[in-house]
């Protein structure tokens, strides 16, 4: 069981939740911060995950040695650097990725009972309420850090 909230300003938006118990989950697009939750692999995935990557690709499809070969080729540089074909590819999984996961409706809960910090800009300055969800740990579930700086999903 985990136990999570949600700070809200006290509007006409919160009476439908509350009268009805359920609650929306709004697409990335309709969120606050359009750069929240957006994917940044381009930036995350460096020469030693796309190597992990293409191996383990080739064991899930079952690749011929000499395709592996080929793909481990034309991913990288003489140095071991990813080439600009295996940006590209990243690049493309990546818009493919972000547009599905920009279909998905996300909620966002903190783990923080009494945070002033979110009392301020999600609570309406502290006069707003906040909303407690107790539930089973859930493979729907996603935690996700954020930290100063960009707001992106790091994978």
């Amino acid at each position: 069981m985990i136990t999570l909230y949600k700070y809200r300003p006290f509007n006409d938006y919160l009476k439908p939740v509350i009268m009805s118990r359920k609650i929306w989950f709004p697409a990335r697009a309709k969120l606050n911060d359009p750069e929240d939750l957006e994917l940044k692999l381009v930036e995350d995935v460096d020469a030693e995950v796309y190597h992990q990557f293409l191996l383990k690709k080739a064991d899930q499809e079952s690749w011929p040695r000499k395709h592996l070969k080929y793909n481990l080729k034309k991913g990288f540089t003489p140095k071991g650097d990813l080439t600009s074909e295996a940006k590209r590819t990243i690049a493309s999984s990546q818009a493919v990725l972000q547009k599905h996961f920009d279909g998905l409706g996300i909620l966002s809960l903190s783990d923080k009972k009494n945070d002033p910090v979110l009392w301020e800009r999600y609570g309406d300055k502290g006069k707003g309420v906040c909303i407690v969800f107790k539930m089973e740990l859930s493979e729907y579930l996603l935690r996700v850090d954020l930290r100063s700086g960009k707001n992106g999903l790091k994978l």
